[in-house]
């Protein structure tokens, strides 16, 4: 049996997971980024209420939106509300941005009519996509 594959950080970016042989400095191998990684030791099961997380994730994406301390911030909070959004895609968008994004289409599907929507609030980030981050990793 083939020996198996012992990752010890992932990109809190990206998602990418790697072994120590494939990290060469500082900065993730796949997108570049250079924020703290994750350990995967750490890698752990929460529970919680939708309705809690999507709180804590509005508060966090209002703070990054805002701060000028973390400028990549807004798109780390994004890449792990989507890996976090990934785990039940069909509940409610987690985001204030995802929610806003999706109002035009759902307003259509209830029959409501508008020339156009604004809004005061940033579109979602585009962020890299290279790994699952921490979902399917998780140890009992």
């Amino acid at each position: 049996m083939a020996d198996e594959r012992k990752e010890m950080m992932w990109c809190t970016l990206c998602g990418a997971r790697f072994t120590d042989d494939e990290i060469k400095g500082w900065g993730c191998p796949k997108c570049g980024d250079d924020g703290v990684p994750c350990g995967c030791d750490r890698d752990v099961s929460v529970r919680v209420n939708w309705h809690e997380l999507h709180i804590l994730v509005v508060w966090a994406e209002n703070w990054a939106s805002r701060s000028s301390d973390v400028p990549k911030g807004h798109k780390v909070i994004a890449a792990i509300a989507r890996r976090l959004q990934s785990q039940h895609p069909e509940l409610p968008y987690l985001t204030l941005t995802g929610e806003i994004a999706a109002m035009p289409a759902e307003l259509a599907k209830r029959g409501v009519k508008f020339d156009k929507m604004e809004s005061n609030i940033a579109k979602p980030p585009l962020v890299p996509v290279y790994g699952p981050g921490a979902v399917g990793h998780v140890k009992a």
